[in-house]
């Protein structure tokens, strides 16, 4: 995905975010009648299209003043980590409440962009200890990224990371030093490709069945010589934590391995799994 595809997702989020943000009726920043500077920090971040570093699962998150989790938190696919924030507060203890809602990421693939869609009935809150009013912002951009940031697309899965930036090394595995015949590049004479030889479906997340998400998602995968599939990249993304249910399928996926010469090679293929 180029810089302008990135670009161009970050503001449809703002945009999206911010409408929606308004449509719930948030509290603007002159309605605080005892100034204060944290909150008011903090509400700067209304209208923004954040997604939740780290990617946790839970609707109640804890935070310290520096923006670092207080507890192990499990881990969700990033499509599924948006938060739109609607609402901050002072609790008496001090700390910070961060209420919003869930928000699952759609690719719209006529348009090439990702799109934000709040989810029903998922409310989320986040706990952060109270830290000095100008030690906000640095903890929230802790916590959150505006956008797909750099940080964001280097903390995800390999099948995530090489479709932000499909040039990037692989860490080294079975296939490393061996000639992988790629997808884009031109095929050898006497190529044959890999052919499925035992498949898995992936199952819908709960998110993309309330919300009837349909589509398509495509990866690119090298299968080796044995048959087994390796380096497994998202090339056309869903969302709704759809891809990485694509890509956990195609794990569980065997081939007869294809030929190069008459030959066992790592070839490099298309899936397409379609949802509906």
């Amino acid at each position: 995905m180029g810089l302008g595809k990135t670009f161009g997702a970050i503001a449809l989020f703002c945009a999206i975010s911010a409408a929606q943000s308004r449509a719930v009726g948030q509290t603007p920043l002159d309605a605080h009648a005892d100034d204060d500077l944290g909150v008011i920090a903090a509400e700067r971040w209304i209208g923004r299209a954040l997604i939740v570093r780290g990617f946790p699962r839970e609707d109640e998150l804890k935070y310290d003043a520096a923006g670092q989790p207080r507890e192990k938190m499990k881990a969700t696919d990033w499509t599924l980590a948006g938060f739109d924030l609607v609402k901050v507060a002072r609790r008496v203890d001090g700390d910070l409440t961060l209420d919003g809602f869930r928000v699952a990421i759609r690719y719209n693939p006529e348009q090439h962009i990702f799109e934000r869609h709040r989810l029903k009935d998922e409310s989320v809150r986040i706990l952060l200890a109270a830290p000095s009013a100008p030690g906000v912002e640095p903890a929230l951009a802790a916590i959150f990224s505006v956008g797909i940031d750099p940080a964001l697309q280097r903390s995800m899965p390999s099948c995530w990371s090489h479709y932000f930036l499909p040039s990037e090394e692989w860490q080294a595995d079975g296939l490393t030093g061996q000639n992988v015949t790629g997808l884009t590049a031109k095929p050898p004479v006497g190529l044959v490709y890999p052919v499925v030889e035992k498949k898995s479906e992936p199952g819908f997340t709960p998110e993309a069945m309330a919300d009837r998400v349909h589509g398509l998602v495509q990866v690119r995968v090298v299968v080796d010589s044995k048959g087994i599939p390796l380096r497994i990249a998202i090339r056309q993304p869903l969302g709704y934590g759809l891809d990485a249910k694509t890509v956990e399928a195609v794990e569980r996926y065997r081939f007869h391995p294809g030929t190069v010469g008459g030959l066992p090679a790592a070839i490099e293929v298309a899936v397409n799994q379609t949802f509906q």
